[in-house]
């Protein structure tokens, strides 16, 4: 096993498109470019080992489909894995509010982020989450869509 400190990249609405119903659990959308770039020059780089850190990964029924795509797109042979390890150093994903670390405090640029967006999505249950979880820290947010940027 590998002591080298890596990367987690997560999948859905990362570093592919996210897909949505029930094509979901089967396919996986088109690669987004620019994160395709930067995970390729990760590889290249050497510095960290690049993981993808996906939930799918809980269902080893998509451990073929998930490899089946990173080969179709030039990154083939990644490790695929859910868990954390003391080796993890940063995750990249699209759905993650950062937590000032050992405080449980709300970053608060992410909190200013959620301020001065204005959706136009329809409500979902992830934005019921979201504005319950900004509500519950003291914030003007009300989400009537969802992120997909970090601060």
């Amino acid at each position: 096993m590998s002591n080298k400190k890596w990367i987690g990249v997560d999948l859905d609405g990362t570093l592919a498109e996210s897909v949505y119903g029930g094509l979901a659990a089967r396919q996986i959308g088109n690669p987004i470019a620019s994160m395709l770039t930067r995970v390729k020059k990760w590889v290249d780089d050497g510095k960290y080992e690049v993981r993808i850190f996906t939930g799918r990964a809980a269902d080893s029924q998509q451990i073929p489909l998930i490899q089946r795509w990173l080969d179709d797109n030039g990154i083939g042979g990644l490790k695929i894995t859910n868990a954390k390890d003391g080796d993890l150093v940063l995750i990249f994903d699209n759905i993650a509010i950062r937590i000032d670390e050992n405080t449980g405090k709300i970053c608060e640029d992410c909190i200013k982020f959620l301020n001065k967006q204005k959706f136009k999505y329809v409500s979902t249950e992830r934005n019921q989450v979201m504005s319950y979880v900004a509500d519950s820290a003291g914030v003007q947010y009300n989400a009537q869509g969802y992120i997909t940027a970090d601060c």
